[in-house]
């Protein structure tokens, strides 16, 4: 899995993410969710259920980890993002 991290306007950060198989980039059958550490354990963040998380500044305390699953072919890929 590969990622991208932009910033945008107003200190917003976009996460992105992609899944290949091999060189190909998987478009289709693939399902994500995002979720963000808090307390100890990653929680789900119900509406992020796309390869693109928008992080705004209420998302963050002063530091904040994001982690997006995603499936594909039965099996659960994780990345760690910020």
């Amino acid at each position: 899995r590969n990622s991208n991290i932009s910033t945008h306007g107003e200190n917003t950060v976009l996460l992105q993410t992609t899944l290949t198989n091999g060189t190909t980039t998987v478009t289709s059958g693939v399902t994500y969710q995002w979720s963000k550490y808090v307390s100890g354990a990653y929680q789900n963040i119900a509406s992020a259920t796309s390869a693109n998380l928008t992080v705004t500044p209420s998302m963050v305390d002063s530091v904040a980890s994001f982690r997006c699953n995603a499936v594909y072919g039965g099996k659960t890929y994780s990345h760690l993002d910020l």
